[in-house]
């Protein structure tokens, strides 16, 4: 055998169902790298709905099962990463041309009893003032109803899973493109390409964990004969300044029979999303279209008092999801299962792609491959669902953790402080290593991003870029202005980052 690195399983992907089959193979024993030719997190699994839900509109087209398996789901990951995962609020205004108010009652009713005992709210009927103020809906819309679900910034949730995944063991490679991927008599000879280096890894399996771009692998890169029918659904969010008080979030019903969802996100915005319309495009240029915007821009306006305008738009995403093909026209009726689909069963040495998938079951994916690993790994084991890295909280709560660092760190903002432990965790002690006062976090480069962190997310998370640190890590992109970024790229480049 040639020169190359030798591992158990070779991940292609680093979105968060790559980095978490990587976390639960590394954690059961498996020699596992992940390579992914962008940034980690940086394609469908950042521009989600930034939720943690069992999918209340999926009880429509019967997919109870689904539902079912993402409530459970979402109750481990509150577990696992409780910084991460907060309870949300949803108000659900009732509009009697949509659904019938005893089918909605139903429907609520029946996710109640699929979540089992989660300890969130259960779902109850609620009425809307016209005199409170803060009632952002119009006069028409008298009531509604009340559910709850979990709120996750999305990329944080990816990087807890590489953290936990480098823990035990697996080397992850970002900007790294697999080139060629060769079936040997000895398992699969990978080809991976970065600026610096071409390289030849060894593997044993491999999984293609790519995203949209899963058929393309299988067609291209692996040169597979037969390969699963692919349907590309893009679905777009924008961001508009703050809507209404309050720290819940709407769920709308649109003419069209979808959902809208008006979610508030980081105290000045409210995030509006998603559509779901076919994707033909180019998958390096993903972005909404005029016709998307309107319709999100619409389907807000027939229930908000204040009107919206394109002007208002301050951000957008779209992000594009491969499903299997099951047949339908409607790419909102289209399964939102996962599949797991094993190539070749028969063969010693496996290669498994990933279709589908939501960021809310991406561990019970996980689960799943690592299942249909075994068979080939006699030495690997199931591991148990344990807090991630700034998960293991002393008694599970963040916000007792909080107030022990606002004790500790008095010297630090209060709101700044904050958004370490919900970003971080308990790995603040990591973060704020050897930091006694203002000055130890050296530079700031604008809203209160300092030389420290910016520090620590090279090292210890993988940033390469300043986009890496402010669209993903931290999410400061959102504000920070151009010049405060390149502020940014060129001390990353002076500091020979």
């Amino acid at each position: 055998m040639e020169q190359g690195s030798q591992v158990d399983l070779l991940i292609v992907g680093g979105g968060i169902q790559g980095m978490a089959i990587a976390s639960e193979a590394a954690r059961g024993g498996l020699r596992v790298m992940l390579c992914d030719k962008n940034d980690f997190g940086s394609a469908t699994s950042s521009a989600s709905s930034k939720l943690i839900h069992g999918g209340l509109r999926y009880l429509e087209h019967g997919a109870f099962s689904l539902v079912k398996e993402s409530l459970r789901a979402q109750k481990r990951l509150r577990e696992r990463a409780p910084h991460l995962v907060q309870p949300l609020l949803f108000y659900l205004p009732y509009h009697p041309s949509m659904r019938s108010s005893w089918i909605i009652r139903i429907g609520l009713a029946l996710y109640d009893v699929l979540g089992g005992r989660r300890d969130l709210p259960s779902s109850t009927r609620i009425t809307f003032s016209e005199n409170n103020a803060e009632n952002p809906l119009k006069p028409a819309y008298h009531f509604g109803f009340q559910y709850a679900d979990c709120q996750v910034e999305d990329t944080r949730m990816v990087m807890a899973n590489a953290l936990d995944a480098h823990e035990f063991g697996a080397s992850l490679q970002s900007y790294t493109e697999c080139i060629e991927l060769q079936q040997q008599n000895d398992g699969w000879r990978a080809v991976l390409r970065n600026a610096q280096y071409t390289s030849v890894v060894h593997a044993k399996a491999v999984v293609n964990a790519t995203g949209p771009w899963v058929a393309q692998f299988l067609a291209s890169v692996a040169q597979w004969p037969i390969v699963p029918k692919l349907r590309l659904v893009q679905g777009s969010h924008i961001l508009v300044p703050k809507l209404y008080s309050g720290h819940h979030a709407y769920l709308l019903q649109n003419s069209d029979q979808r959902i809208i969802f008006v979610i508030p996100y980081q105290d000045r915005y409210s995030l509006i999303g998603t559509t779901d319309v076919p994707f033909e495009g180019n998958l390096s240029e993903i972005r909404s279209s005029v016709a998307e915007e309107t319709y999100l821009l619409q389907a807000v306006s027939q229930y908000f008092q204040q009107p919206l305008q394109p002007s208002d738009i301050q951000h957008r995403w779209s992000g594009v999801r491969a499903l299997l093909d099951d047949g339908h026209e409607n790419p909102a009726a289209i399964g939102r299962e996962y599949h797991v689909i094993h190539h070749n069963p028969n063969n010693n040495h496996p290669l498994i792609s990933i279709y589908g998938g939501k960021l809310t079951t991406h561990h019970t994916l996980a689960v799943q491959v690592i299942e249909q690993l075994m068979p080939y790994f006699p030495h690997l084991t199931q591991a148990m669902p344990t807090p991630l890295p700034g998960g293991r909280f002393p008694d599970g709560n963040p916000l007792n953790y909080l107030n022990e660092l606002m004790n500790d760190y008095d010297w630090l903002p209060p709101h700044l402080l904050s958004r370490y432990v919900h970003q971080y965790g308990t790995r603040c002690e990591v973060l704020l290593a050897g930091c006694h006062n203002m000055s130890d976090l050296g530079k700031c480069f604008g809203h209160e991003l300092y030389e420290k962190e910016l520090k620590y997310l090279i090292k210890h998370e993988w940033a390469k870029t300043a986009s890496d640190v402010l669209w993903r890590r931290t999410r400061l992109g959102f504000s920070m202005s151009e010049d405060e970024c390149v502020a940014i790229t060129k001390w990353m480049a002076a500091e020979g980052y």
